[in-house]
């Protein structure tokens, strides 16, 4: 195989999606640097490493069959597509069946490797002293293979990561937790609304003993799905971490909320006063004075938090110049990549406590990592974050049947999910639209529809940029935007990210 033999595969991932422009620039420029242009195993091991970081990985197997078993499914998956598409097996002259394939690039890239073939963009992680070489796009680090940023942001936030767990625990007692919670649950504890006849919250089990462990402990991650409390219980814990501090120190508590995006830090931000507003008892008085300091907490976003500085890309508070915080509470973690998170751990004062939340079983973040992801699987006898975790898995909406469909999609199991989500609703303009072509046994999701022409599948649109070989020609439009992508992978690649 050639590099000829890459350019035809290529032309296969980027016409179905297994690639797109920025992939193809940033592979087509680490084979030039490493001047492997005609190494057909070296360009199928790059696509695989970016396929892996689209779904939310950092790494791939480097060697081995893991690593034949990772080629194997990328392969599989395109040649799959392509068949698809096309109605008919791909000609094998532009993409070979991928049964055999896998092993003998996987074969390939190996030997190339061992003879330092690609040292020029390569480097690797010395085992015996973890020392890292001089700085190279790409590492090899234990088993797996790297984009040396992703390794760089992975290491930095695993060593703040320790630094957390090896922190002594909060020193409030377990007598005053329990008086605390004992104020905020149930002598004074949120209402299922504002009437003044609404029940109490219920807050027992898993979402106490979360409680009980994010006043104890400086890292505390908390996972749930829909309706299952995150917003009332962080409102909860808000309010007896002010009530215990109190006891502690004469200041006031330097606490943080933030999330990913804007409008997640609004949400937050307005389902912690709306909680609040359910509250009975006296408008005056230390308790009351704890809750109203709770509901004037402000919540941004995390780059806001950190001082994000566009023009250089860097961050004003990091490990020199620590966020001034006694205790920061991060909700919708799942969206955070690891550059964010690590950014976070780093500007942590000593001493302080983070608080994660979300839902594991969302999608990862856009960018490279499912932190959440990642964090919140520590069940297993000797994880370090075993005790730092807590899972909330009971719903209490009312209409239970949002968690029954996410639980049937995080099981893949597309009867039961269907089973909890009512028919779809008619499309205008549609063949479906009609009542009597309306029904439960409608396809779901629709389609959007145009004059009976199926638009996006799902109702999912995506911007795509017709591969160079589609668009025919000279093409100064074309170069401009592999200029453009050049200086961005320049950037993120190829100089270092951290």
């Amino acid at each position: 195989m050639n590099g000829g033999s890459w350019q035809k595969l290529q032309a296969y991932a980027l016409e179905h999606g297994a690639l797109d422009e920025i992939d193809r620039i940033l592979i087509g420029t680490l084979a030039a640097k490493a001047r492997r242009e005609e190494d057909f195993a070296f360009h199928i091991v790059l696509a695989c490493l970016v396929a892996a970081v689209r779904s939310g990985g950092l790494r791939i197997p480097i060697s081995g069959r893991g690593l034949e078993l990772r080629l194997d499914e990328w392969l599989r998956a395109l040649y799959s597509a392509a068949a698809r598409a096309e109605g008919a097996a791909p000609d094998p002259a532009s993409f070979p069946e991928p049964r055999g394939l896998a092993l003998r690039m996987a074969e390939d890239f190996t030997a190339s490797r061992l003879e330092g073939r690609y040292d020029a963009v390569l480097g690797r992680i010395d085992p015996a002293t973890g020392r890292a070489p001089p700085f190279l796009p790409l590492i090899h680090s234990g088993d797996g293979l790297y984009f040396q940023r992703h390794h760089a942001a992975e290491a930095l936030a695993g060593a703040r990561l320790r630094r957390l767990l090896d922190a002594p625990d909060l020193p409030f007692t377990p007598a005053e937790t329990e008086r605390t919670l004992e104020t905020v649950l149930e002598r004074r504890p949120l209402r299922s609304g504002p009437a003044a006849d609404a029940a109490p919250m219920a807050f027992v089990g898993a979402q106490r003993a979360a409680m009980v462990m994010a006043l104890h402990k400086r890292f505390t991650v908390i996972s749930g799905g829909p309706g299952t409390g995150k917003t009332s219980l962080a409102a909860n814990l808000l309010r007896a971490w002010v009530r215990l501090w109190d006891v502690r120190t004469p200041r006031p508590p330097r606490i943080r909320l933030a999330a990913p995006t804007g409008r997640a830090a609004q949400r937050l931000s307005e389902s912690i006063k709306r909680s609040l507003g359910t509250l009975l008892g006296p408008a005056e008085g230390p308790e009351a004075e704890a809750d109203d300091f709770v509901g004037r907490l402000p919540c941004s976003t995390l780059h806001a938090l950190l001082r994000y500085q566009p023009a250089t890309g860097d961050y004003f508070h990091h490990a020199h110049r620590p966020l001034p915080a006694d205790l920061v509470l991060v909700d919708e973690v799942s969206m955070v990549d690891i550059f964010l998170l690590a950014r976070l751990l780093d500007a942590l004062e000593e001493g302080a406590c983070l608080v994660l939340m979300g839902d594991m079983d969302q999608l990862p973040s856009v960018e490279a990592g499912s932190v959440l992801a990642d964090l919140a699987p520590a069940g297993a006898a000797g994880n370090p974050l075993r005790d730092h975790l807590a899972i909330l898995d009971r719903s209490h909406r009312s209409d239970a049947s949002i968690l029954a469909a996410a639980r049937g999609i995080n099981a893949m199991d597309a009867e039961a999910a269907l089973a909890t989500m009512p028919p779809p609703l008619p499309i205008p303009n549609s063949p479906s639209s009609s009542p009597s072509s309306a029904s439960s046994s409608s396809p779901w999701p629709v389609a959007f529809r145009e004059a009976g022409k199926t638009l996006c599948q799902g109702g999912g649109c995506r911007f795509v940029i017709p591969p160079a070989p589609l668009r025919g020609g000279n093409d100064p439009w074309r170069g401009g935007l592999d200029a453009l992508l050049e200086s961005w992978i320049g950037f993120h690649y190829l100089a270092h990210p951290l």
